[in-house]
């Protein structure tokens, strides 16, 4: 029973996380207007940072053909450039069928990997800055208008929700988005452009060879999308008990004299430590999931690597490699074309790793903008109607209620028949016993709407 209980409830997390995505993505793209123009920018950035990060790699394969296979590189626009470049070097040890010298073509590349590597750095730095800016900028935009919201709201709403809770949303919540932005998001961006451009690089390159790769890939979609269920699951049960956490402590705080004055001191200290040793539990249970999910995700890496340099290394020294219907001629790969592949293939494995991570970030991101929007989608305490007032913000003169009849709910009034008469410019203290309705007098003048 409880097993079923526990998949049960994992199932409704997962489903919860995927309807949470979408309407975290709305609730990004509603509270990031006047910042959107610098997204935009970032995302270009992005890309080109892949790019270039992308093309780190074709230098050390122009060596390499150049160095052992004695292949002249093929780069459209680039003959002028290499023809400089081979003043430096000897021609007299060329082979037939060379064109360009070893030293020339060592010297391009290296200033190839210089100029790439400059623009990669350029870019990385420019889009941290932008997404810094903009997650600052989000919190504060989100916290301004979340604590106005709740300025507006109702005392019923108010007086049913737990403190904490509140300051949680304002403080923790929005902190869990900001770091989302300023941690996570370009690395979760860059991370899919380089699966999707490797992918597409190591397709041209040789079908074959990524066949090989593609065969650990069910198992690693299966490991990672199982872990990640448990790691949503986990993260929101640590949410939650981070915003008890933060109630308790509020409320005893602001009733410490209350507290003392009842020597309930122990109880209290009981009952944050239960939210405390929970939040621990939790998030303990979720970076415990983490760590699995790493070594895991290497040891197939490593599995697919090994087969495929001892395959790759076979094919290129001059030999057929055939199992059963699948065959890949001699000299199909040379050693230049094979190191550029495999280091595509670590890169790809990059994103895959820290998959995890950037899990963690999203969801504990999108639990907090759900809470957030709850607060948001509440209705306000004062809304334009037929009766709304509309006339001078500033009065001067006496105040008078005759008859007044009160309720927070038409159905249920609780002031009857008020008579009060006010003057101008005088200060008056009202008395009554703990109940009895003084509070609740004194905020009439703001729920006109409410009172007849």
């Amino acid at each position: 029973m409880a097993a079923w209980r526990k998949k049960n409830m994992l199932m409704m997390s997962m489903q919860m996380m995927r309807t949470t995505s979408t309407s975290f993505a709305s609730f990004l793209f509603r509270n990031l207007e006047g910042q959107r123009l610098w997204v935009g920018i970032a995302a270009v950035l992005t890309i080109i940072q892949v790019g270039s990060d992308l093309a780190l790699a074709f230098p050390f394969k122009i060596i390499l053909d150049k160095v052992v296979s004695h292949t002249n590189p093929t780069i459209p626009l680039t003959e002028g450039i290499l023809s400089f470049f081979d003043q430096f070097g000897n021609t007299k040890n060329l082979q037939p069928g060379e064109v360009h010298t070893q030293l020339g073509i060592i010297l391009f590349s290296l200033c190839l990997l210089v100029i790439v590597s400059f623009i990669n750095a350029l870019t990385t730095y420019i889009q941290n800055s932008i997404a810094s800016v903009v997650g600052k900028n989000l919190t504060a935009e989100l916290r301004k208008k979340l604590f106005d919201q709740l300025q507006r709201l109702t005392l019923d709403w108010n007086n049913r929700q737990k403190k904490g809770d509140i300051v949680q949303r304002i403080i923790g919540d929005v902190a869990g988005i900001e770091r989302l932005i300023t941690d996570g998001l370009i690395e979760f961006v860059s991370g899919v452009l380089t699966v999707i451009g490797i992918t597409i690089i190591i397709v041209l390159i040789s079908l074959q060879f990524t066949l090989l790769f593609v065969v650990v890939v069910p198992a690693l979609f299966l490991i990672v999308y199982s872990y990640l269920k448990r790691i949503a699951f986990a993260v929101r049960k640590a949410v939650g008990a981070a915003a008890e956490v933060s109630n308790v402590a509020t409320e005893d705080v602001a009733a410490i004299t209350l507290i003392k004055g009842f020597t309930i001191e122990d109880r209290e200290a009981m009952r944050f430590t239960r939210y405390v040793s929970q939040g621990r539990d939790d998030s303990v249970s979720a970076g415990e999931l983490q760590a699995q999910i790493t070594p895991v995700v290497t040891f197939l890496v490593s599995l697919a690597t090994a087969v495929i340099i001892g395959v790759g290394i076979f094919v290129a020294t001059g030999n057929t490699f055939s199992l059963w219907f699948f065959t890949i001629p001699a000299n199909a790969i040379t050693i230049g074309t094979l190191t550029v592949f495999l280091s595509y293939l670590a890169k790809l494995y990059t994103p895959i790793r820290s998959v995890s991570r950037l899990a963690n970030l999203g969801i504990t991101a999108a639990t907090g903008a759900e809470r957030i929007q709850e607060v948001f989608d509440q209705a306000p305490e004062v809304a334009d109607g037929p009766l709304a007032y509309d006339g001078p913000t500033r009065l001067k003169g006496d105040l008078q209620c005759q008859n007044v009849v009160f309720g927070y709910t038409p159905e249920r009034p609780v002031l009857k028949g008020i008579d009060l008469a006010i003057p101008a410019g005088s200060k008056i203290g009202i008395v009554g016993l703990s109940g009895g309705g003084k509070t609740t007098l004194m905020t009439i003048w703001r729920w006109q709407d409410n009172a007849h």
